[in-house]
């Protein structure tokens, strides 16, 4: 149990739906309410698909027409749920690159407060607003990175330090969803937003037509939504592939068509530390992965529980593709040692990491 001074904890979140970051804070607010901790969540948005544990406040809906007006309705509410609740660590799990909203939320909301910025992603723009304000704000501040290289590139990039802590899942809660029911399909599957800019299913759609898998009468399944949905479809449709390619949405137990696939196939352009790979494995399902920047290089062992492809290398990807399924032996032999680089992604592993941070703020 966590020492009475320890125990408020605070997560904020964009939502606790669709997306890695919002997923870890979400399997972060169970971990440590089991833990003994007091846990609160601040969701800018209302949606909900993830479990969570804790008291939630969502900020609401901003009511007026004017997107100037709501965002200022968005900040108040903010800093009143902050100011409402005191003496709590806060992690702060949202994308920060609106420069003017962050410069407000830091001098209305933030001033005072126990913070911790969590990095998810490669881009790191994406959660470290621009400008000298911030450069020393958060120079001020505690720093989390989910991979090494993204450690390594706050360092480089922004002369940011940072605390090494990668993501967690849950692997009973895990084992037991996918155990739910089966899928009755031949098929390898993708998963996350249906952005082409940043996860590439366009990429991953020409080399499913291109390689030998369709002959084969193996299916490409994609679960998620986005913006990019229809151009997908219609790619699919233009290259034949409507019996072989299935846009399924978003599923809130996509864990037993990770299962029963022959392989999760990842083509991103840039990532963070990616969850899917680590719930493939745990399902001893193999990975095919871009190395891509970052995280997948650090969870799977090249030809040990999985492939990495050389970054944006797609005959590489394709020659990938048809080896596996020609050589159903070497999927047998990837899917044995699936799981042996997990523990330091297993929720007590995750739990200490963060206990060791939180200890910096004992006063």
């Amino acid at each position: 149990m966590p020492q009475k001074k320890h125990h408020k904890i605070g997560l904020i979140v964009d939502s606790l739906s669709s997306g890695g970051a919002e997923k870890s804070a979400a399997i972060l607010s169970v971990i440590l309410e089991k833990s003994g901790y007091d846990v609160l969540i601040i969701s800018v948005k209302p949606e909900i698909t993830y479990n969570y544990s804790g008291k939630l406040i969502h900020l609401g809906a901003q009511n007026s027409s004017f997107k100037i007006i709501k965002q200022a309705q968005k900040i108040l509410r903010f800093r009143k749920a902050v100011k409402n609740n005191p003496d709590r660590i806060w992690l702060d799990f949202r994308m920060r690159c609106r420069t003017l909203m962050e410069f407000a939320i830091h001098k209305l909301a933030y001033n005072n407060e126990k913070l911790v910025f969590t990095i998810h992603n490669y881009n790191i723009d994406y959660h470290i607003p621009k400008g000298e304000f911030f450069r020393k704000a958060y120079a001020n501040q505690t720093i989390t990175a989910v991979s090494k290289e993204i450690q390594q590139k706050l360092k480089h990039d922004k002369q940011l330090e940072s605390v090494y802590l990668p993501n967690a899942i849950d692997f009973d809660f895990i084992t037991e969803k996918a155990n739910a029911t089966s899928v009755n399909e031949n098929y390898i599957i993708a998963i996350g937003r249906l952005n082409n800019d940043v996860k590439q299913f366009d990429v991953l759609i020409d080399t499913y037509h291109k390689s030998i898998l369709k002959s084969h009468q193996i299916k490409l399944l994609i679960l998620g939504e986005g913006e990019d949905k229809s151009v997908l479809q219609t790619q699919i449709n233009q290259l034949g592939l409507i019996d072989f390619v299935e846009l399924l949405g978003f599923k809130a137990n996509p864990y037993p068509y990770i299962k029963h696939a022959k392989f999760l196939a990842l083509t991103s352009r840039v990532e963070g530390l990616p969850m899917v790979i680590l719930e493939a494995l745990n399902l001893k399902t193999p990975v095919v992965a871009y190395n891509c920047p970052s995280g997948p290089s650090e969870m799977i062992a090249h030809n040990v529980n999985g492939v990495l492809v050389e970054n944006q290398n797609t005959a590489q990807l394709i020659k990938t593709f048809n080896e596996l399924i020609l050589n159903p032996d070497k999927l047998n032999d990837l899917a044995k040692h699936s799981q042996d680089n997990l523990l330091p992604y297993t929720t007590k592993s995750h739990l200490k990491l963060w206990q060791e941070l939180f200890k910096t703020y004992e006063y």
